[in-house]
Formats: C-alpha cells, structure tokens, sequence
C-alpha cells in the first residue's frame, strides 16, 4: 500500500529485527507484487534500482518496512503486526 504521513518513531536497521516465517513468507510476496506493478506502471524497470527497504517501529508496535520511490514518486511500504516480529539476539 502507498502510505501518506504517518507519525511512527525513528528508524530501526532491519538487520536489528527478526521476523516469523509468515511475515517473512508475506514480505517475499508482497515485494514480488510491487515489483511488477512498478515495472507495468513504468515507474521502476528493475527492482535493482529501488533503494534499500528501511523500517520504523509504530505506537502499536508493529514494524512498517518502506522503499522511497526514485524521483519523488511516493513510498511504498508494508505494515507487520507485532506479534510477527521482534529484536533479534545480538551475535
């Protein structure tokens, strides 16, 4: 989904993170569908060209993992419920 603004805390590194196999799963097909929608919509021809995901913990402790699109053309993000993720272990 295109998200707006939206008020969330600062930004986590996702390799801090550690998802369930179902989010994992979810993520995978979700970034398959937003790849060729951004290539059908011309907006983005190879996925290689988006930028790193990042993402922000939210209030109710979900995690929402976004890509900015290039030249300004908005953000595409994915919301986890809490419950499908949560800090990894430190090595």
């Amino acid at each position: 989904m295109i998200k707006g603004d939206r008020k969330m805390s600062s930004e986590v590194d996702l390799d801090a993170v550690a998802l369930t196999p179902a989010a994992v799963a979810a993520y995978c097909d979700f970034a398959e569908r937003v790849a060729r929608a951004l290539s059908l919509g011309g907006i983005v021809s190879d996925a290689a060209d988006l930028p790193d995901e990042r993402a922000k913990v939210g209030g109710d402790g979900s995690l929402t993992v976004y890509v900015t699109l290039p030249e300004g053309k908005g953000e595409v993000s994915m919301t986890i419920p809490s419950g499908q993720w949560g800090w990894a272990r430190r090595q």
